[in-house]
């Protein structure tokens, strides 16, 4: 007992007065990392981010970058990422190479004039011109005559990207009702339903006129109309 009470009041001499033992290191476990017990780190989203955002927030994880292919987008701004694999959430190991999919830039165009055309007339004009179209739409115009286009939508002169949609606007709706008469039955009926219109028909003989032309519209051009109207066409057909 006595050797034992020695050597522990000699260890008590060692040590200095006022000194403190340095603290326990601690164990790896206890502290927080960005990475996994295996050294993998997460691949963050860069979806939507342009190209200078991702490289960046990719090389903060350690990641690569590689451009895999650019693809025409007209709704994402040139240079924003499409796709990228690995996918955001997933988890890969240090130095991996995230592959991205980049917008390419698209020139922007000027929108032509159309008012006054024939509707077929600035269809073809845009079509050659690169633009899609878009579902047709009435619009009053003290400019020009019912059933002809009144401009677009965006309107001429606008600056959009090369290959975008454009919607015409044709004189004669917004609550009035454009001109079909002495058209044939296919042309008015694509006419009136594009403008918003519900179509139904009736057979009537003329020897005016030919086969399939519309005799009368009721109600007729110019009438004041609501939203969905039903509008009567009345048809030229022998009997």
């Amino acid at each position: 007992v006595n050797t034992t009470m020695g050597v522990f009041c000699g260890r008590r001499v060692l040590e200095p007065a006022g000194v403190t033992p340095p603290p326990r290191a601690r164990t790896p476990a206890a502290a927080a990392t960005a990475t996994g017990s295996n050294g993998a780190v997460q691949v963050p989203s860069v979806l939507g981010l342009k190209l200078e955002q991702a490289r960046e927030l990719l090389k903060g994880r350690g990641l690569l970058i590689s451009i895999g292919e650019e693809r025409d987008d007209p709704s994402r701004p040139g240079g924003s990422v499409l796709t990228q694999n690995p996918l955001g959430g997933s988890e890969t190991q240090p130095g991996t190479t995230v592959t991205l999919v980049i917008s390419r830039a698209v020139a922007n165009v000027i929108v032509p004039p159309v008012a006054g055309q024939k509707v077929e007339d600035a269809i073809a004009l845009l079509a050659a011109q690169g633009f899609k179209l878009g579902p047709q739409k009435a619009g009053p115009s003290d400019a020009v005559a019912a059933g002809l286009v009144a401009g677009s939508d965006p309107p001429a002169g606008s600056s959009v990207p090369q290959g975008s949609t454009l919607s015409l606007v044709v004189a004669g709706g917004a609550g009035k009702l454009l001109n079909v008469v002495g058209m044939r039955l296919p042309k008015a009926k694509k006419l009136l339903e594009e403008a918003g219109f519900q179509v139904k028909t009736r057979i009537r003989y003329d020897p005016c006129c030919g086969e399939y032309v519309i005799l009368e519209q009721i109600p007729a051009a110019g009438q004041p109309v609501s939203d969905r109207a039903t509008i009567e066409l009345v048809v030229n057909e022998p009997g």
